[in-house]
């Protein structure tokens, strides 16, 4: 079992791991291992479950955190809810809802985006799948 916080802080963090920080002292401290899979593209994985992708930029510090089980916003599950039940709990609709496309394992997602929150959501079957998210800068 994961010791990884879920709570998501926009903007900031998702539990322990804090956007812009260097990724190595999470894997020191076991929260997140080296995803023998992605390594050549500097991403990590958080769990046994691989429920949780942490990817880091040229220097080696967090970018964004991408979970597909749990992500706690004041106490509520992102995943699991509706576009309406999360633009509610976040009190602003989403800047934009692209098509959809087809992953690589067959279904159809589609993104919504709530740039302020530096969030992006990935939408299957009128519910939240996965939760993105980041620091927000999206000056680059």
């Amino acid at each position: 079992m994961s010791k990884l916080d879920y709570t998501w802080t926009p903007k900031k963090s998702v539990g322990q791991i804090k956007f812009g920080s260097p990724v190595d002292a999470y894997v020191q401290d076991g929260l997140i291992s080296r995803a023998e899979d992605v390594s050549d593209l500097g991403q990590y994985w958080s769990d046994a479950d691989d429920t949780v992708l942490v990817e880091v930029d040229d220097n080696g510090n967090v970018e964004s955190v991408l979970l597909s089980d749990k992500c706690i916003y004041e106490g509520k599950n992102l995943i699991g809810m509706t576009l309406d039940e999360v633009s509610a709990a976040l009190n602003t609709k989403p800047d934009g809802v692209a098509e959809p496309s087809t992953l690589d394992d067959g279904e159809l997602e589609t993104p919504a985006y709530f740039e302020a929150f530096g969030l992006t959501l990935g939408i299957r079957d009128d519910v939240v799948w996965t939760v993105d998210v980041d620091n927000g800068n999206y000056d680059d």
